[in-house]
């Protein structure tokens, strides 16, 4: 591979320029934790936003992806994506500057707070994503096919460490402070966040200006600009993995954030037990980076994402077992601590499901790196995250809707072990219905690469899995991937 300007790139650049770009993701995934995580929730929760308006803040996230389509037409004809990336991914982070002062001038006023955020983020998310498939398709461009699946694999373990850290420090800074709705509460805790999410997402990008890019394929500036949007349209397979990731991303957004919502409301949770359970997932998605890898590479990319895909939401059905009690664990050197019996069970629940969750966002980077030729795949990337985005709007905003109806006109019943019924309930079952109905059948009408395995046969080797066998695999291809030189390849080649 060579540079724009002519440089080769090198293995050993190539490997510097992987761990550089996993460098930024580590102050990337800090900015996610704070400014697309817990804390933002949290901060409308405390203005007293509607669930119509707390889904908005999600809803115009996914609207802002249909922004990648005019973009990717103007950046796949620059010679360089680099500096276009840099200058609107950068003004995209400073946007967040701006959260931090909103308590200064508009603390008398929440309802105009709450639509001034959602004006925020909808701002920030558009530059995000007018720079997303720009990004994409660099980093496709530069990751060889053999490293794919290892390579985002240990780069979402790695940078989840970062939200890992980031979303326990957010919870212990929430709480150091009075919460803003009780006498002498102040917004404090939330302005110290806001103002490090911003100087943190800005390290990341300025951290990545090291990253090598590989010459891009400039194509001509051509008036067709519907019939290069509906290109990568014209792959099956590419369609239908668009329309199920799609569906995916709807039924996802009916339960997303509104879960800490219900543990706030109906559960006693506090800031900190929110925090744990951001950490829990983030340890989930950590430990299961490296092992997803093994299973992609076993049963192609296409298999591991439709089981994973069924499997996730069934973690959610815990949430109709969970009396609203507490429980006390005795910890050795602790001591006793007092938790509800949701955060006691979703501390152990979410480390598993958030693993799942993230085995189909592994197979969805490693599909469209798969079926997208190289030219002109900034615009395939573009077209498949919009019109994800496009179907994903409708998630959060059909969620928020259900919070408020039942809210509103709550039901006097009682579930399994005593659980009160709450809307929460109403919305992990429509997303169960929508991703095993929808998601995952269409999934599965993408056909199987060359050499890959029958959905079956993958289905019954994941349930069977030799823990031994598999972890001396992963280690050999690992050694495979660190290989310096042919000879210490093929030997490694041997032990597999």
């Amino acid at each position: 591979m060579e540079t724009a300007d002519g440089k080769i790139i090198t293995e050993r650049a190539l490997r510097r320029g992987l761990r550089i770009n996993i460098l930024a993701g580590l102050f990337g995934m800090g900015w996610v934790a704070i400014a697309g995580g817990m804390p933002l929730i949290m901060f409308m929760e405390c203005i007293r936003a509607t669930g119509v308006q707390m889904g908005l803040v999600s809803t115009v996230q996914q609207l802002a992806m249909l922004v990648q389509v005019p973009t990717a037409f103007v950046s796949e004809m620059l010679k360089s994506r680099k500096l276009f990336w840099t200058t609107v991914a950068l003004s995209h982070r400073l946007v967040w500057f701006v959260p931090a002062l909103l308590p200064l001038f508009l603390a008398d006023n929440p309802s105009g707070m709450a639509y001034a955020t959602v004006l925020t983020v909808a701002v920030s998310a558009v530059l995000a994503h007018a720079s997303t498939a720009t990004w994409f398709s660099w980093l496709s461009d530069l990751v060889p096919e053999r490293m794919r699946n290892r390579f985002w694999s240990s780069r979402q373990s790695l940078t989840w460490m970062a939200f890992l850290a980031s979303t326990a420090l957010a919870g212990y800074v929430l709480d150091a402070f009075p919460d803003p709705r009780e006498p002498g509460g102040s917004f404090t805790g939330f302005v110290i966040l806001f103002l490090v999410a911003a100087v943190i997402g800005c390290a990341d990008i300025l951290v990545h200006l090291a990253v090598p890019e590989p010459a891009p394929q400039p194509i001509r500036w051509s008036r067709r600009f519907f019939q290069r949007i509906g290109a990568p349209l014209m792959n099956r397979d590419f369609r239908t993995l668009t329309l199920s990731l799609g569906a995916w991303s709807f039924a996802v957004g009916l339960v997303g954030q509104f879960g800490y919502l219900c543990l706030k409301r109906h559960y006693g949770a506090t800031y900190v037990h929110l925090a744990w359970l951001s950490i829990a997932s983030a340890v989930g998605i950590i430990l299961s980076g490296f092992l997803w890898a093994y299973f992609m590479d076993r049963m192609g990319a296409r298999n591991f994402g439709a089981i994973m895909m069924f499997l996730a939401p069934m973690f959610g059905l815990i949430w109709f077992f969970m009396p609203v009690r507490s429980v006390v664990w005795s910890i050795p050197v602790w001591g006793d601590v007092v938790l509800p019996w949701s955060i006691a069970v979703l501390l152990v629940n979410n480390v598993v499901a958030a693993s799942f969750y993230a085995g189909v966002g592994l197979a969805q980077i490693s599909l469209l790196g798969a079926l997208s030729s190289r030219e002109g795949r900034t615009m395939a990337m573009a077209v498949h995250w919009a019109i994800v985005g496009l179907m994903a709007a409708l998630g959060p905003i059909a969620g928020g809707a259900i919070m408020d109806a039942f809210e509103a006109r709550p039901l006097a019943a009682r579930l399994g072990m005593g659980t009160p019924l709450n809307f929460y309930h109403f919305n992990i079952g429509f997303q169960c219905a929508v991703t095993w109905l929808i998601a995952v059948p269409l999934l599965l009408k993408v056909r199987l690469r060359t050499g890959e395995m029958a959905f079956r046969t993958a289905l019954s080797r994941f349930g069977s899995v030799n823990p031994i066998r598999m972890i001396s695999s992963i280690y050999n291809i690992y050694s495979i991937s660190s290989a310096d030189s042919r000879s210490e390849q093929e030997s490694a080649d041997e032990m597999l």
